[in-house]
């Protein structure tokens, strides 16, 4: 039942994300614990995620990736567990990914969980040699 829950909110949380124009696979059906979402890759070759595929231009893929978080936030909503490793590397391009951890703005852990999003994206650029400062982020998301 609990593993349900789960397999129904990252499908809504990904829902209420693509609808908001983030950048995230469709979500095409979950029965159970199965969650089938959109493809992302080429062939049968799986897009690698931003911790395998240090982009080519690190401060454009930044803004980007901030961009996406940005129409997330907008939207009322906090991913919750945003690195490395919840972002794919499509062609040059952010693609978030594992919204199991979504949550609405309005929940009370959420302004924590978005200012670790922040934090381990803001941590991830600035070893690309980006400019970025977590805190200046924090005031823009919540402003939004």
């Amino acid at each position: 039942r609990t593993i349900f829950q789960w397999t129904e909110r990252e499908y809504r949380n990904l829902m209420l994300a693509r609808a908001a124009g983030v950048t995230a696979p469709m979500p095409v059906a979950y029965s159970h614990n199965v969650l089938v979402l959109e493809f992302i890759g080429e062939g049968d070759e799986p897009a690698p995620l931003l911790k395998q595929s240090t982009p080519d231009d690190p401060e454009t893929f930044a803004k980007m990736t901030f961009d996406n978080l940005k129409k997330l936030t907008k939207s009322g909503m906090v991913h919750g567990d945003l690195s490395e490793y919840n972002i794919l590397n499509w062609n040059e391009e952010p693609v978030f990914i594992d919204f199991s951890h979504g949550a609405p703005l309005k929940a009370p852990n959420s302004i924590d969980l978005l200012k670790r999003d922040v934090e381990n994206l803001c941590n991830y650029f600035r070893k690309l040699k980006v400019k970025v400062d977590p805190e200046e982020w924090m005031k823009k998301l919540l402003k939004e």
